[in-house]
């Protein structure tokens, strides 16, 4: 037998498939005590098949089962529930939802057309935008802002189309800021007001906080001066039903930026202003069905939920209200 036929019956012998009578004749060659048949050259063999049948009991044998105490299994087993469940509460807390990409749109909308930015938000949400300048707008709700993707050389010019927002100035004396709504044009140098000029309400107001500011009167049939220049805590206020421009003051900034907190402030506000400041805080639609009658209401809520501010505001003026869709439509009669 060569040593070619040898290293076949090795293999027949590891993969257990020999006969009884090559199993037999294998440990044979690998017992020293016994000769039998061996090969010739039996001395350089039996090294090699010494090596080989160490192999072979290595890979054929089957491996010890390790065997643990019952008491470590259980503390290992609580470790683990006790690590896991710290990670699925860190989890639940520390990731914020994904909202549908949808919804992310209808939130705010971003549109450019011919070098010019327009964003929009709806209602119930508010948006913070820096501007080319570095100056920082904050929009309130269902408000929409227009804007240069780039500003000249001598001046900032921005469009408040629709609703309130929040403006902090970055200083730059060669470039006066303007703001333009359809009533007034609000320009300055380096400072922070607040506009407020829906289309739905009846008043439009300019409020500085910082600063100075000159407001121009757009509309050229007013009777009030073309222009105001107003100081710190200073509030020019139009009323487009009778289109009287008042000046007046006010002592906290929290009510006129307060807003950005999420709070609703009245301050002898009309019915359609309220009903406008409700649906843009809470983002519904009130259905009003109390007629021609007109009053006025001043207040302020922070934290209160939408039937509370209905609550409140409804009994001071005695009328009702019913809601409806979940909640996103209200009826005042």
């Amino acid at each position: 037998m060569d040593l070619q036929e040898i290293k076949k019956l090795l293999e027949k012998y590891r993969q257990q498939t020999c006969t009884e009578e090559e199993r037999a004749q294998i440990e044979a060659w690998l017992n020293p005590a016994r000769t039998g048949d061996m090969p010739a050259d039996e001395d350089a063999l039996e090294e090699k098949l010494r090596q080989i049948k160490l192999k072979i009991d290595l890979q054929t044998a089957p491996r010890p089962l390790r065997v643990f105490p019952i008491k470590k299994l259980a503390a290992a087993a609580a470790i683990l529930l006790l690590i896991g469940g710290a990670a699925a509460m860190w989890i639940k807390h520390n990731t914020r939802p994904t909202l549908p990409h949808t919804i992310a749109q209808q939130a705010v909308v971003r549109r450019l057309s011919n070098g010019w930015v327009t964003i929009s938000t709806s209602k119930g949400i508010t948006h913070t935008v820096k501007l080319p300048d570095s100056s920082v707008v904050v929009m309130n709700a269902n408000s929409r802002l227009r804007y240069p993707l780039t500003f000249t050389s001598n001046k900032r010019p921005v469009y408040l189309e629709e609703g309130e927002a929040f403006f902090n100035i970055a200083s730059d004396k060669a470039r006066p800021f303007t703001v333009y709504t359809p009533h007034f044009a609000t320009t300055a140098l380096g400072t922070a007001f607040n506009i407020k000029a829906y289309s739905k309400e009846q008043k439009v107001a300019i409020s500085l906080i910082q600063g100075k500011v000159r407001v121009d009167n757009l509309q050229q049939n007013s009777a009030s001066n073309a222009s105001h220049i107003l100081a710190p805590h200073e509030q020019l206020i139009l009323d487009k039903v009778s289109a009287r421009v008042n000046n007046t003051r006010f002592d906290e900034e929290v009510s006129i930026t307060g807003w950005q907190q999420g709070m609703i402030l009245l301050n002898d506000a009309s019915k359609t202003d309220v009903i406008n400041s409700i649906e843009n805080k809470f983002a519904v639609t009130i259905e009003d069905r109390t007629g021609d009658t007109q009053w006025s209401y001043t207040g302020s809520f922070k934290t209160e939920s939408l039937e509370e501010v209905l609550q409140t505001i409804c009994m001071t003026e005695g009328i009702r209200f019913s809601l409806s869709d979940q909640n996103k439509h209200v009826v005042l009669y």
